[in-house]
């Protein structure tokens, strides 16, 4: 059974539910929608919502067999939250300009995750997708806080184009892989840890990061950070299988802590320009067979 919804122009509000054999969804050309809630349709396979100008709230649960889900031009949207849909395995959102709060949580199956394009985005929280795969973020210019946790099988990340993000908490993601970061320009505290998989990470572009810990990452194996212009402390700890760091770009940093990477094999530091070597650490637990270019700028 398939569901095609539009045209209706002064409709206020929709909710949907408790339909048993419905199995594709497609609802767009609504102009005066305000409220849509959709939950409870135990046989929905694809969903697809759209082109809806005025719709205010979107709530949608409860719907066990979903596997595919595309929303995007809805420009008045201002809150959603997606949960509880067991078997989703491809989500895409965008193209929503006024969305101000986006909450996703227990998607257990969801394997594929593309989000762009909400340029009023304030707040994000993502948890709880046991089994998601691949994560791209961006052009979210307005976006301030961002948590993403609880997402055990993540294996590649990629967070960018966030003009206005402040705070970025990342953690509890076991099997993560791959991280870039980057084109984040109002970013001020960063906070990763948990993430016992992370092979390579790349950290870039950030203009105005004041405060930086990276910690509790068992596998990694390589790590770059720069273009980090204001950054001001930084705390990398707790890498147990580390190769090689390459730290570089940051011309506002006072204080640096590296400590607890027992097998770290080779340390770049270079174009640091305010660091004083009073204000330098490096814990002695780091075993360090080639240490070159180290190159700092102020007090000896």
């Amino acid at each position: 059974m398939s569901m095609v919804i539009g045209g209706i122009k002064q409709l206020r509000s929709m909710v949907i539910g408790g339909i048993k054999q419905l199995m594709s969804m497609v609802i767009g050309g609504i102009k005066q929608l305000m409220s849509m809630v959709i939950g409870g349709i135990k046989q929905l396979r694809s969903m697809v919502i759209g082109g809806i100008k005025q719709l205010r709230s979107m709530v949608i649960g409860g719907i066990k067999q979903l596997r595919s889900m595309v929303i995007g031009g809805i420009k008045q949207l201002r809150s959603m939250v997606i949960g509880g849909i067991k078997q989703l395995r491809s989500m895409v959102i965008g193209g929503i300009k006024q969305l101000r709060s986006m909450v996703i949580g227990g998607i257990k199956q969801l394997r594929s995750m593309v989000i762009g394009g909400i340029k009023q985005l304030r707040s994000m929280v993502i948890g709880g997708i046991k089994q998601l795969r691949s994560m791209v973020i961006g052009g979210i210019k307005q976006l301030r806080s961002m948590v993403i946790g609880g997402i055990k099988q993540l294996r590649s990340m990629v967070i960018g184009g966030i003009k206005q993000l402040r705070s970025m908490v990342i953690g509890g993601i076991k099997q993560l892989r791959s991280m870039v970061i980057g084109g984040i320009k109002q970013l001020m505290s960063m906070v990763i840890g948990g993430i016992k998989q992370l092979r390579s990470m790349v950290i870039g572009g950030i203009k105005q990061l004041m405060s930086m810990v990276i910690g509790g990452i068992k596998q990694l194996m390589s790590m770059v950070i720069g273009g980090i212009k204001q950054l001001r402390s930084m705390v990398i700890g707790g890498i147990k299988q580390l190769m090689s760091m390459v730290i570089g770009g940051i011309k506002q940093l006072m204080s640096m802590v590296i400590g607890g990477i027992k097998q770290l094999m080779s340390m770049v530091i270079g174009g640091i320009k305010q660091l004083m070597f009073g204000n330098v650490l490096v814990l002695c637990d780091c075993f360090i067979q080639n240490m070159s270019n180290m190159h700092l700028k102020g007090q000896m």
